[in-house]
């Protein structure tokens, strides 16, 4: 597990930098995909709740680290998405024979959850709980969802090692 662990951390550390670089780029109101999500939740639902909270917790720092945000909070909201991810592993279907509505489905559901989780956790005033979840999560959910279309289409879980 450690050897894959570290494969996926090196995997990972050219997603962190177009996260935070040039994905800004292409934000809209503030609301911004999340291609670490993204990656997250294909290496989830191939390996399990354990590796993808593993996973994210370490993702999640590294991008605290690198993104000079709070330390804990992008570890807290990827280890969830890893653990959520990795609840819809099955142990009998692997992720090449999943739909693919399914995929982005979990990929809705985990962005919406970061999102969330994110924004109530680094915001220190008083907000609407609805226009959160909807600006921030669903809005940010299905831009994600979009952005991981071609993704999915093109089955990019086969080359994570």
């Amino acid at each position: 597990m450690i050897r894959n662990l570290t494969i996926a951390l090196i995997y990972f550390l050219p997603v962190i930098f177009v996260q935070l670089f040039f994905v800004p780029l292409i934000s809209f109101r503030f609301i911004v995909p999340d291609l670490i999500v993204i990656f997250l939740v294909f290496y989830s639902l191939r390996d399990g709740r354990i590796f993808g909270s593993v996973l994210g917790f370490f993702v999640g720092f590294l991008f605290d680290l690198f993104s000079g945000g709070i330390i804990g909070i992008s570890m807290f909201t990827k280890t969830l998405v890893g653990f959520t991810a990795g609840s819809f592993k099955d142990e009998h279907n692997d992720i090449e024979s999943r739909n693919i509505l399914f995929v982005l489905g979990v990929i809705l559901l985990a962005s919406i959850l970061n999102s969330v989780f994110f924004t109530f956790l680094s915001i220190n005033e008083i907000i609407n709980f609805v226009e959160v979840i909807f600006n921030q999560g669903v809005l940010g959910g299905v831009y994600t969802v979009f952005l991981s279309i071609p993704f999915v289409l093109f089955k990019v879980w086969r080359y994570l090692k």
